[in-house]
């Protein structure tokens, strides 16, 4: 059986994006209430998945792709920290291969991740690097990064 971390990338990879958050809902309720969500080793095993697609133009958009949907589950499951430090992640290679279309929603709701830990220094800094007017929608609503 893989490690959690590992069977969570393995699903968001596999686009098994239903079965990623069955399980990331079944790991949540198996914490104690009021417990700060973790996934530990959820680092590690990104950069794994990452080596193993390799370098290419391909693969460097799937992994591109991959690591933004992994971002968004572990938000939507309030994984505040995995999530924030995966969204780093997909801003910091969307910059690396000069690729806008994931940057500024990234940038976004990584902010948001930071709002929820209490980390309002980098949120504000953060919010500061997206447009004025940028927009996401996040659980159903419909946000301009200077409504944040």
């Amino acid at each position: 059986m893989l490690p959690t971390a590992e069977k969570l990338v393995s699903l968001i990879f596999g686009k098994q994006y239903d079965e990623a958050e069955a399980f990331l809902c079944a790991q949540r309720e198996a914490t104690s209430a009021g417990e700060i969500l973790r996934l530990s080793r959820l680092e590690e095993a990104l950069e794994g998945e990452i080596r193993r697609l390799g370098a290419g133009s391909a693969a460097q958009r799937q992994i591109l792709a991959g690591s933004y949907m992994l971002a968004d589950q572990l938000r939507e499951q309030q994984y505040w920290y995995e999530a924030e430090s995966t969204f780093q992640k997909v801003v910091e290679l969307s910059l690396a291969m000069n690729e806008a279309f994931f940057l500024n929603d990234a940038r976004l709701r990584r902010a948001v991740c930071l709002k929820k830990l209490g980390k309002m220094r980098e949120y504000e800094q953060v919010k500061a690097e997206v447009p004025r007017g940028t927009r996401i929608v996040i659980d159903g609503v419909d946000w301009r990064a200077e409504d944040l």
